[in-house]
């Protein structure tokens, strides 16, 4: 029998009753994940902040406002 502590594989019950078998993560695969969604957006702002830096302190403003929402974390 294997041990619970070993086993990456959770049983989880919906509401409507179906079972889902759902496996963990391990550490390499949410730190690669991670690293993808950290050069995403740091691609994504450079990009940003390389277009609105020509429109002056409009742009600026543009930036700041757009960079909240990029980089806003999804706890809610």
């Amino acid at each position: 029998m294997k041990s619970k502590m070993l086993d990456t594989i959770r049983i989880t019950e919906t509401p409507e009753g179906v079972a889902l078998k759902l496996t963990c993560v391990g550490f390499y695969a949410r730190s690669i994940a991670w690293f993808i969604d950290a050069l995403i957006q740091t691609v994504m702002i450079i990009a940003f902040l390389m277009v609105l830096s020509r429109m002056g302190d409009f742009g600026l403003g543009l930036f700041f406002i757009i960079l909240f929402f990029v980089t806003i974390q999804h706890d809610f």
